[in-house]
């Protein structure tokens, strides 16, 4: 009887370690950090350009950190063109990794992030941290 529940606990143990290790594969990637301020007379920031390198993968994006007249913000993803390749969506304050919906990047072209604050007057200004990725593998 002892060495059957020896299996029972060892077996336990790997699948465990499995169930932690199949989870964390379906974790997002998010590498780039971004620390985007809106300013007067400009309700948007934008980070650096990231290459897309995969083909069905959705950009991502966590905020963890706002400040300023604001914590309400809009997140999209756009090209070189300043169009939009995701559905924006909009919330408030910090918030942990989301994927953008209605992905439309293409693979081997540049996105940047881009941060709108939400409210606040036109002479104000609003800082928002965190971290993204164009592809969310």
């Amino acid at each position: 009887m002892k060495r059957y529940m020896k299996n029972i606990i060892k077996g336990s143990g790997v699948l465990a370690c499995l169930l932690v290790c199949s989870l964390a594969s379906y974790a997002y990637n998010v590498k780039f950090a971004f620390s985007l301020t809106s300013g007067w007379l400009s309700s948007w920031g934008y980070s650096d350009y990231a290459y897309k390198y995969s083909a069905n993968e959705s950009p991502v994006v966590t905020c963890t950190y706002t400040e300023g007249s604001s914590d309400y913000f809009t997140y999209t993803v756009r090209n070189s063109n300043n169009d939009d390749r995701v559905t924006p969506f909009s919330t408030s304050g910090t918030f942990d990794t989301r994927a953008f919906s209605d992905n439309q990047t293409v693979r081997n072209y540049q996105y940047k992030l881009g941060v709108q604050r939400g409210t606040g007057a036109w002479n104000t200004s609003a800082r928002c941290d965190g971290l993204w990725n164009v592809d969310s593998y």
